[in-house]
Order: C-alpha cells, then structure tokens, then sequence
C-alpha cells in the first residue's frame, strides 16, 4: 500500500485516569488518493470484537482477518467476505514474528515482516501519533517522507539526539 498523503484523525484518553500519554481512544483516516484506510483503537471495553477477546480486525473488499485471543489461545482467523472461516490458526505463545526472525536467520529466507515492510507499519503509527499530539492533520509526502505546512509536526518526524549521538549526516 506504501504511505499516505494524508493523515487525519482524533483521540483521548476518556477512561483510564492515570500519566500515560498514550490515547485509549483513536481513530485515524489514512488518505492513498485512491484509497483509504480507517483505523480505530479503544481499549478500554468489555465488548470483544466478533468473539476475539482482543487484538486487530482487518476488513477488506474479499474478507475480513482477525489476529488475536479467542478461547485463551493466540491466533488469526480469515473469512471471506460472506463471513465464512476461511482458515484458522491458534497456539499457546504469541511469538509469530519471534519465531519466523529466528528461522530467517538461520535459513537466510526472507522474513514475513521484513525492513520495508516494518518501515511502512511504523511509519502509519509514527504518523497518526503526530496527528494525536498536534492536535492536527498532516499532509504527508510519502516520495521524500515528510511533512509540509506544519513545522511542529515536521519536526516529530526524527528524534533529537544529544551531541555525537543519532544518525549520521547524510543518512
């Protein structure tokens, strides 16, 4: 999918009273030009999400994909789009990436998340965490990785590291 242009969205922390600065309510819009993707995040309920205690829905035009806990057990399900189980996987640990970097390493093959892969799922959170903490929405330009019009927002894109630290100039 790569990355957006533009990322709009809000989010609070309406339920847990504690220093966190994290949200425990979100929603962002990521805008593609031609496509959008929608994400929502609370977790503070009771409500599971279609029988998983908790973890991530995936909604697409052929299906859905749910990645989670159900029955005490770790694990995805995928339904077509008229909600019948496709398939199913389930284990006791929640090691899916652990194990499949671990095997990578030793057989040399292509990880299932691989660097660019990890780039762009971090980079969507890296982008909808300026939205929260601006108080705005970004443009984003995904052909150089930056953001226009927003200074503040600009500058939450990299760390500031103290002297002699961080990445090298020119990288």
């Amino acid at each position: 999918v790569g990355l957006p242009k533009r990322v709009s969205g809000s989010g609070a922390k309406y339920y847990f009273k504690d220093d966190q600065q994290t949200p425990d309510t979100m929603n962002l819009t990521f805008d593609y030009g031609d496509k959008g993707l929608v994400w929502e995040m609370r977790i503070w309920h009771d409500y599971g999400l279609e029988g998983i205690d908790n973890g991530v829905a995936v909604y697409g035009t052929e299906g859905f994909l749910h990645i989670g806990r159900w029955r005490g057990d770790w694990g995805y399900r995928l339904f077509d789009k008229s909600g019948k189980m496709v398939t199913e996987y389930q284990d006791k640990e929640p090691d899916f990436h652990m194990q499949n970097f671990i095997d990578c390493v030793k057989s040399r093959k292509r990880p299932n998340c691989d660097i660019e892969i990890g780039h762009l799922s971090s980079a969507m959170c890296h982008l909808g965490n300026i939205v929260h903490r601006t108080g705005r929405n970004i443009a984003f330009n995904a052909g150089n990785e930056s953001i226009s019009g927003d200074a503040e927002a600009a500058s939450m894109l990299k760390r500031k590291y103290r002297d002699h630290w961080g990445t090298p100039k020119g990288a």
